[in-house]
């Protein structure tokens, strides 16, 4: 049933969104899937490409917004995930207590044509190298510029 309905959103999705099944998982609005639709198909069949209508669905956070404006509608957006805030903070780049208070913070610093591309390669980099527990500081690329680093 959950796929059927993914499915759905996908065809009632521009043609960006194609092909983001990675991003898929990050969207937790999508286990209230059927709701979601409804109000979609009440939006005349379109998912809304502004950051206040998708936060007004059903589950929908600014993460999840932020990724759907991101892959679905590719807009510079920048979605604050745990691995994002981790990471920027234990970079140095914010100090910040929420997500939502790092994406702003990061919205003054980072540049808007990396926007795009932030989330996507910090959760990499965050599952891979930059991890929460035990994180692989010896073999990390920015190791030199970390104010955390663990040698």
């Amino acid at each position: 049933m959950k796929n059927d309905v993914c499915i759905a959103v996908y065809a009632l999705a521009p043609a960006p969104f194609i092909g983001f099944d990675h991003e898929l998982k990050y969207i937790k609005s999508f286990k209230n899937s059927l709701s979601n639709c409804s109000c979609i198909i009440e939006n005349s069949g379109a998912v809304p490409n502004e950051l206040n209508a998708l936060l007004k669905l059903p589950g929908v956070g600014r993460k999840t917004a932020n990724i759907v404006l991101s892959a679905g509608f590719n807009m510079d957006t920048i979605a604050v995930d745990t691995h994002v805030h981790r990471i920027t903070n234990r970079l140095g780049w914010v100090h910040t207590k929420t997500p939502e208070d790092t994406e702003m913070e990061l919205k003054k610093i980072i540049p808007k044509k990396y926007w795009h591309r932030l989330n996507g390669t910090l959760v990499v980099f965050g599952q891979t190298v930059c991890k929460p527990v035990s994180p692989k500081c010896k073999i990390c690329p920015v190791n030199k510029y970390c104010p955390s680093r663990k040698l």
